[in-house]
């Protein structure tokens, strides 16, 4: 199954029931499509005049928000069923790479070169700053109860901050040696997992920081995009290549690819309801969702 869009997507993000898609585009567009046959759903183009560049994008858990970070140091917040659009919210100093809800759909937060902020949905203000320069903070990872932001760093490093005051929790981990390009939680919160530009995947333990599996990967290919499956038990990542791979989180070994069919490079992969599908977009326009127990290259529908 393959959704096609007009521009090239510059980022998605699944709902927490899987059945919502939120894309941006180069456009400055964000729209939502249901993931079952790739309707669109709303799209806000006409609402805000929006012309920057989409960085990151992000669903609330409850599915009513959507949040996008934008090329202009940007964060906007969209109700899409009353269609009001909340901010902008600034205090960023370059592009927002990463948008993340908060559990209880309250806060949003977002993520540019050596800063993270939290801000209040509704007013706007800013909760919480973290500011870490030396080395610079590059992507982060929200725990499942909200309590925890893990951060990668330019030098490779990861760090956990606790997410109401500040105050750093653990770290610095070290296994990297090259910059972060993406981090997450599993769904249990008891391990992260980080993707390296050195080509290598580690997986964290969240208690006491050790190295519980890798550096593994591909040599030869360097990683975009890793998550965990719903279970925990898996870890999909997509590769700058446009190929998609997916690992067994206990051992690091391979379980299925290269899932090929991209163009260009990856930047999203999750995996949908019951693990057996996992959907990817990238920079080549397209959203393809993948059976990963046939392992084919999927079909336009």
């Amino acid at each position: 199954m393959i959704f096609e869009m007009t521009y090239p997507i510059t980022s998605a993000a699944v709902s927490s029931d899987a059945k919502h898609i939120a894309t941006g585009t180069k456009s400055g567009s964000v729209c939502v499509r249901d993931l079952s046959n790739g309707n669109v759903v709303v799209v806000n183009g006409p609402l805000c005049n929006n012309t920057s560049r989409v960085v990151s994008v992000g669903i609330s858990p409850n599915g009513q928000l959507v949040g996008w970070g934008d090329c202009d140091s940007r964060v906007l917040v969209w109700n899409i069923h009353n269609q009001v659009i909340a901010g902008p919210f600034l205090g960023h100093n370059s592009e927002v790479n990463c948008i993340v809800f908060t559990p209880d759909n309250t806060r949003i937060i977002s993520s540019s070169d050596s800063l993270i902020y939290i801000h209040d949905v509704r007013s706007g203000k800013a909760i919480l700053t973290l500011d870490q320069k030396r080395p610079s903070l590059r992507q982060f990872g929200l725990s499942q109860d909200g309590t925890r932001i893990a951060t990668g760093s330019t030098d490779g490093s990861i760090n956990v901050w606790d997410s109401e005051k500040g105050y750093k929790v653990l770290g610095p981990l070290r296994g990297q040696s090259k910059p972060t390009i993406s981090i997450a939680y599993s769904p249990d919160g008891t391990r992260i997992i980080s993707a390296s530009e050195a080509n290598t995947i580690c997986v964290w333990d969240t208690q006491n920081g050790n190295l519980l599996v890798g550096p593994f990967g591909e040599r030869d290919r360097s990683p975009t995009i890793i998550v965990f499956s719903t279970d925990g038990t898996r870890i999909v990542s997509g590769f700058l290549d446009g190929t998609v791979f997916i690992w067994e989180a206990q051992t690091g070994d391979v379980v299925v690819g290269p899932i090929e069919g991209h163009r260009k490079p990856v930047t999203m992969v999750s995996f949908l309801s019951d693990n057996s599908q996992v959907i990817s977009h990238s920079h080549d326009g397209a959203l393809r969702i993948h059976d990963v127990r046939k392992v084919s290259i999927p079909r336009p529908f």
